[in-house]
Parts: structure tokens; sequence; C-alpha cells
């Protein structure tokens, strides 16, 4: 779950209590909960609600469903908040306490719901500021469609989302007897559109980013991504390790943009590199050596359009270089790619292609088109052994 995810689930929470606050009777409370969450293709159901006039309030049941089922569900949960802010349109809570928290799969989305070429990132604008000084569950419960991998974890934190601000502190450690540590750091400021991220990840191996990337022997990880920077352009430093031994760093850079005829556009650019040998099948690694450099900027444009300029490639086996661009349907629109295949040893090299081995002793190629001067293809392949 995102935190933004987190800090809907959190919001719905304290409107509960809030509706709760007002009356007991479950058909007002229901109507008031539809009403807040109005737009969301979900249906929420409040079991065993207590405590609506006191400083601490309990809901034995919470249950959040969609067309296709239920696929949220929250058991003993516990609020400790302050009544008296509620006058000042705000919903302080200083500790939200769920004794088991089953998310069994993501909601469905909803049809009508924007692609994300149509608006940019921005936090729910609540009715009311949150502010969650403590948020935590002694079992999160995630099926395996969730991450691919079924797993349970404690989830520790605080979270707060004020006028569009948002800010989140999240810990979480598996308890399903595979060591796994995820700490979430981010905060996001409407004024400059500013983003802040802090995010570790440290698992044994067997864990649940080596089995979903497939890495060969399923190693350790730890993984850290960090960025402050404009929405417009973030900037992220990317640091992997597995079993201990640095294999990729660089910088990973997403932004926005428009069009003349003002169509939004993402950007995005990296500069990464590394020994990533081992993260490739054993027979593979000779292809791409101890030391891989990527560089690549791009635009992605609101009807699919797809452009790469500056791409570079370097590793043991190959060289690549040059832009490329591809149509709404895929289609190449735009190539001018040069490079080569080979060692400097002359050894036959191992393509790390599907299917049966291939090898080549080399391999030469150009390659150009530009669909706006005509659909003809010029190509120079030479191939060797």
């Amino acid at each position: 779950m995102t935190w933004r995810g987190l800090i809907s689930l959190v919001c719905l929470l304290a409107l509960t209590v809030f509706a709760g606050a007002q009356s007991d009777d479950r058909g007002l409370l229901q109507r008031t909960l539809e009403d807040a969450l109005s737009g969301e293709d979900r249906t929420v159901e409040i079991i065993g609600f207590a405590g609506a006039l006191s400083s601490v309030a309990s809901v034995e049941e919470i249950r959040v469903s969609d067309a296709n089922g239920l696929w949220l569900q929250l058991t003993d949960v516990e609020l400790d908040w302050r009544r008296a802010a509620l006058f000042q349109g705000r919903v302080v809570v200083n500790a939200l306490t769920a004794a088991e928290i089953d998310l069994s799969r993501l909601p469905t989305p909803s049809a009508e719901a924007p692609s994300p070429e149509a608006s940019g990132f921005e936090l729910p604008d609540l009715p009311v500021s949150v502010e969650i000084g403590e948020v935590s569950t002694a079992k999160l419960i995630l099926g395996r469609s969730v991450l691919g991998i079924a797993t349970e974890m404690s989830v520790t934190g605080a979270l707060s989302l004020i006028d569009g601000a948002g800010t989140a502190d999240i810990r979480a450690e598996r308890i399903d007897g595979t060591r796994g540590l995820f700490d979430v750091e981010a905060s996001y400021a409407p004024t400059d559109r500013r983003l802040t991220t802090n995010i570790t990840l440290s698992e044994a191996p067997g864990g649940i980013a080596s089995t979903l990337i497939g890495l060969p022997g399923n190693p350790s990880v730890d993984l850290s991504i960090t960025g402050d920077a404009p929405l417009a352009e973030f900037a992220a430093d990317l640091n992997l390790r597995t079993d201990g031994q640095d294999r990729l760093a660089g910088t990973v850079t997403l932004g926005t943009g428009a069009e003349a005829d003002g169509a939004p556009t993402q950007t995005f650019s990296a500069d990464i590199g590394g020994d990533v040998a081992p993260l490739f099948l054993p027979e593979y690694q000779a292809f791409f050596g101890r030391d891989v450099a990527l560089t690549v900027r791009g635009t992605r444009f609101a009807d699919g359009r797809l452009t790469l300029s500056d791409l570079s490639l370097n590793a043991a086996a190959i060289t690549l270089s040059g832009d490329l661009s591809l149509g709404s349907d895929n289609v190449p629109s735009f190539i001018d790619l040069t490079g080569r295949i080979g060692f400097a040893s002359g050894e036959p090299v191992l393509l790390p292609i599907s299917g049966d081995p291939t090898t080549v002793q080399s391999a030469d190629l150009s390659v150009k088109l530009d669909a706006a001067a005509g659909d003809a293809w010029t190509a120079d392949v030479v191939v060797g052994g």
C-alpha cells in the first residue's frame, strides 16, 4: 500500500469517529461516510462502534469493499483523539492502533478514474486537516496479489494531511519468518510542489524484492532511494546492494512538461551503472561484465508516444548509442542507433535472449528511420561467426 493510500485509510477512520460523535444511528454514520468518500468506488461497513463521546473511541471491525467484494478489513481499532480540535476544523489523533489489518488485494480501479497523463500529482483535499501522531498495527496481512508474495508485517508510523500538504513516516517489519525492514519518510509541499523521499529496504535472502525481480539465487537486498526536489524535475539517488556488495548506483529524474498546445508530458532521465552481472543468470554474466553504464533521456506524451534521446549503453560485450521514438501504437517513427557486440578478446558472445543458446563472434549495426521523411529503413548490419 502506498503512503498516500495509508493517509486515505487513516482519514477514513478519523471521519468514522467524527460521524459517530454526532450520532450513534448506524444509518446516519454510513451516509456520512459515503458522503465523505463520494466519488470512490467502495463501500464501508462499521461494526461495533463505541466511545464516541470519550477521548478514546473503538471499532470492532471495519470492512471496505468494491464491486468485486471485500478487499480491506480492520479489526479491534482504537483511536486516542482530541475531540475539541474538531471545532477548529482539525482531526487530531494521538494514536491509532489496529490489532490486525488484512489487505487481501488492491481495490479495483474506477472505470471513471482519469489517466495518469491527464492530471498532475495532488494529495486529497479533505474538508478538515488530519494529524496522526502514531499509527500502528501488530499484524498487516498482504495477500499474494498485492506484492506477488503473501506476507505479514508489523507497522508503526505517523501521518498528516493539512491543506494539501502531507507527511508520512512509516516503518514496517516482516513477522512471517523472513527478515525484512522497510522505512519510508516522505513529504509533499503544495506551495512549491516539492517532494521529499527517503526510502530504505533491507531484506534477507528470499525476500520480497529479490523474488519479485527474479534475482538468481534470491540474494539479500539492500535498497535506498532518496530525493528532494520540485515535482517538475524530481531527482532521486538510487543505490542497490545484494549479498552485501554494491550492484547499481546513480540518479533517476522524473519531471513534467507540456507540448506547444498545452498537452502535458512526462519526462525522465537516468544515469546509472555498476556491477550488475550477478543480477543475471550465470551464463549471461560475461556479456554484461563488472561495469555496466546506462544514460538516457526520455519523454512520454499524453497520447502514448515515447521518445528516447542521448541513449548510451556500455557493457563488456555491447555498446549502443543513439535516439529512438515510438508512436502511440508502439511502432517506431524515428531510429538512429549504432552499436557493436563483441569481446575484445575475440571469443564468441552468448547473447542474453530467450530460446536456444545463440552466439556470435561479433556484430556491428547502424539503423536509421525517419517516418516524417518516408517509410524507408536504412540498416547496415555485419555479423561474424
